[in-house]
């Protein structure tokens, strides 16, 4: 072997030794369920003009919401607001969620003739911590609505 040979054949083998150190001292790879949390499905049907319960948080957690798919229980199209809060159906320190700055129904879901709206979210817009996600509709085009997301401390 010759001399450059030798001499990148040690560079090799210190950069292996290098790269071994390093990876004993890396703490070891987190789990999926440990970034994050405890995944999660709500169901409501025929939601109507009241904010209804949907999902509950388990104390010292956070609920996180990825996605909605929603539809009118009617013919006629309607619209929605989703919000947090603590209490019977949120009804304490109730803060909407999607969207975020409304204070009345306002975004669509499609006519039962027409499928689902669904919608999803990454990484999630959580809510606030030790709260319920709950969902309003309107009177007269009530909903069926399925949220999913995950819980975090």
């Amino acid at each position: 072997m010759t001399r450059h040979g030798r001499f990148l054949l040690g560079a090799l083998a210190v950069f292996v030794g290098v790269l071994v150190g390093l990876l004993s001292v890396l703490p070891p790879p987190v789990a999926e369920a440990q970034i994050t949390g405890e995944n999660w499905t709500c169901s409501v049907d025929d939601i109507g003009a009241t904010l209804t319960l949907c999902k509950t948080a388990a104390p010292g957690y956070r609920l996180f919401l990825t996605g909605v798919s929603i539809v009118s229980t009617t013919a006629t199209a309607g619209q929605y607001l989703i919000r947090y809060g603590t209490g019977a159906n949120c009804g304490t320190g109730t803060t909407s969620l999607l969207p975020s700055a409304a204070s009345a129904v306002r975004f669509g879901y499609v006519a039962n003739t027409l499928g689902t709206s669904p919608l999803t979210i990454e990484p999630g817009i959580p809510a606030g911590k030790d709260t319920d996600i709950c969902i309003l509709c309107v009177a007269t085009n009530t909903c069926t609505a399925q949220m999913t997301g995950y819980a975090a401390p």
